[in-house]
C-alpha cells in the first residue's frame, strides 16, 4: 500500500467518524475540527485529481476527457477554499473575541 493510500484512508475514517458523530448529536457540521478536516481532505483530493489528470497520463482519456475530469478536482478545492475557510476563519475569530 503506498503511502498516499493510507494518507486518503485516515482522512476517509476521521471523516466518517466525525459523519457518525454529527448524525448522533455529539457535534456539529460547523465545529472547527470538522471543518478542517474537511478542508484537508478536499485540498487533498483536489490536488490528487490534478496530479493524476495532468502529470500522470492515463491511457484511454483524451485531453478533453481530462480537462472534465480536472473540473472536480478545482471544485473540490473552490469549496474547500471559498466555503469552508471563511466558516473556520468565522469560528476561530468569535471564540477569540470572547477571551479578553
Amino acid at each position: 500500500m503506498k503511502s498516499y493510500h493510507i494518507f486518503f484512508l485516515v482522512l476517509k475514517i476521521a471523516i466518517m467518524v466525525q459523519f457518525a458523530l454529527v448524525l448522533m448529536n455529539r457535534q456539529k457540521l460547523n465545529s472547527k475540527t470538522y471543518l478542517i478536516t474537511e478542508i484537508v481532505f478536499k485540498t487533498a483530493l483536489g490536488i490528487f485529481i490534478e496530479y493524476l489528470m495532468f502529470w500522470n497520463h492515463t491511457k484511454g482519456l483524451d485531453f478533453e476527457d481530462r480537462v472534465i475530469l480536472s473540473f472536480a478536482g478545482w471544485l473540490l478545492l473552490a469549496d474547500a477554499y471559498l466555503k469552508d475557510l471563511p466558516a473556520v476563519l468565522e469560528l476561530f475569530k468569535t471564540s477569540s473575541s470572547g477571551n479578553p
